[in-house]
């Protein structure tokens, strides 16, 4: 059985399937500019639309976890992990002090302990995962929906940029530190520091080349 022909559109020549594109409310020859334009543009509105499609169904399936990153579950913010600044820091002092070295810049503790949590921090929001009280799971759980709503109920915690935890009065507790802790960090501390400060010289390298 003989493919099946169509009259270009353009040119009026019978042309196959194979050999043209559709074009209008006909098809047209591949080897016209139009046609190729048209066919071009219809191709990419339909990638576009299977893209926003592909997309609109990942969200679905994937809430409410894809929402435990770092943002905040409350006003959406973009931010980093409380934990994630605290270990950056570590690295950020031993950058700083490799800095001030290398220009023969003398700093103070506090001088250093403000250029490395600003280094860490990165203008970025830090968001902290807070304790929720029993009087504030209701409250909290409600506002946050049936998604986030669970972990606030379920493990009562929730993860908050500084404004919102202050909506609804929650506060970071702070880990009580006794002498021995102190030590046995300082010796943990001084364990890492090869590791840190070749961390340190990595992330200043990587900062040379990019700036």
């Amino acid at each position: 059985m003989p493919p099946k022909t169509y009259i270009c559109k353009i040119c009026g020549e019978e042309v196959s399937k194979r050999q043209s594109y559709t074009y209008k409310d006909g098809r047209a020859c591949k080897t016209h500019p139009q046609a190729l334009d048209s066919n071009e543009n219809r191709e990419e509105q339909e990638t576009t639309r299977i893209k926003e499609e592909q997309k609109k169904t990942k969200k679905k399936e994937t809430q409410p976890f894809s929402s435990i990153g770092p943002k905040c579950w409350l006003c959406r913010c973009d931010g980093v992990r409380y934990q994630d600044v605290l270990l950056q820091m570590t690295i950020s002092l031993e950058k700083v002090a490799m800095k001030a070295k290398a220009i023969g810049e003398k700093i103070n503790f506090l001088q250093m302990m403000d250029r490395a949590r600003a280094d860490a921090v990165q203008g970025n929001t830090v968001l902290v995962t807070y304790k929720v009280p029993g009087n504030k799971v209701k409250e909290i759980s409600k506002e946050l929906g049936n998604g986030l709503g669970f972990f606030v109920r379920d493990l009562r915690v929730a993860l908050f940029c500084h404004k919102c935890a202050k909506k609804f009065g929650l506060r970071m507790e702070t880990p009580k530190v006794n002498i021995d802790q102190m030590k046995n960090w300082a010796i943990v501390g001084e364990l890492m520091k090869p590791e840190l400060q070749r961390l340190a010289k990595n992330q200043i390298d990587l900062e040379a080349k990019t700036n």
